[in-house]
């Protein structure tokens, strides 16, 4: 999930709602935010995990099974110049891994194409992000 608004105080509130496991990188009361939902019936070991410290990503890397995944969660910002620097960021963040099962989801805020939205700017304001990528 991203745009949670987020924050320590609730995640026993949203365990309980839950029922399983949730992986955390808290924004704030108003903005950013993302956490990453296990479902309460998978068996599952957590290796390794980043949360960022704004609530723009989260990784996790996580045992299921005889199987390791790295779950990535990305809630990028809206603003040109800020996206351009936090992509550029992003792949230093997800080092190399030794699995190749990695599973990256979450909202960009970089649509491709103009059937890729609704409303906002036009998506030609964006082929600069596009390019930096």
């Amino acid at each position: 999930m991203q745009k949670t608004y987020s924050s320590a105080s609730l995640e026993d509130f949203w365990r309980a709602e839950w029922g399983g496991d949730i992986i955390f990188a808290h924004g704030s009361k108003h903005s950013r935010g993302v956490m990453i939902l296990f479902r309460p019936s998978l068996c599952k070991e957590v290796l390794n995990l980043f949360a960022d410290k704004n609530g723009r990503f989260l990784i996790v890397d996580a045992a299921v099974d005889d199987d390791e995944f790295c779950f990535v969660n990305i809630y990028a910002p809206n603003d040109q110049n800020q996206q351009i620097t936090f992509y550029e960021k992003i792949p230093n963040s997800i080092p190399t891994r030794e699995s190749d099962r990695i599973l990256i989801g979450g909202c960009f805020n970089c649509p491709l194409a103009a059937s890729d939205k609704f409303g906002g700017k036009d998506v030609q304001s964006k082929k600069a992000v596009i390019r930096s990528a």
